[in-house]
């Protein structure tokens, strides 16, 4: 293998290693934000509020 076709992989799983943190995160963003919902769930005048906010944006 020649000093290219290393740096050239490498590279590549830079990319792929900064997507799959990318990806986690937004996964974690996800769960909290689906936490924060469920907490909502039980307060059914927040959870409006909530639902109006999300609808006018």
């Amino acid at each position: 293998m020649n000093p290219t076709q290393s740096l050239g992989l490498t590279k590549w799983q830079q990319r792929i290693s900064v997507e799959k943190r990318r990806l986690e995160k937004r996964r974690l963003d996800m769960q909290s934000h689906v936490q924060k919902r469920n907490q909502l769930l039980v307060n059914p005048i927040k959870r409006l509020q909530l639902v109006k906010r999300h609808n006018y944006q």
